[in-house]
């Protein structure tokens, strides 16, 4: 399956970080703004994308 999500904020990173759990999802995200891509890039290089879940 592949999964499309548009925009850089929170829901953007929660979808991600959840869709991506997944062994069978290609997750993608489309960010109409260079600067936000430019961090996003960035963060991704340094850092794993994690999503914690509380009960």
């Amino acid at each position: 399956m592949q999964i499309l999500i548009c925009g850089a904020g929170s829901g953007a990173h929660a979808l991600a970080g959840i869709f991506s759990q997944k062994s069978n999802v290609n997750v993608r995200v489309f960010i109409n703004d260079s600067n936000k891509v430019q961090r996003w890039n960035e963060h991704l290089n340094n850092h794993s994308l994690t999503v914690t879940f509380r009960e």
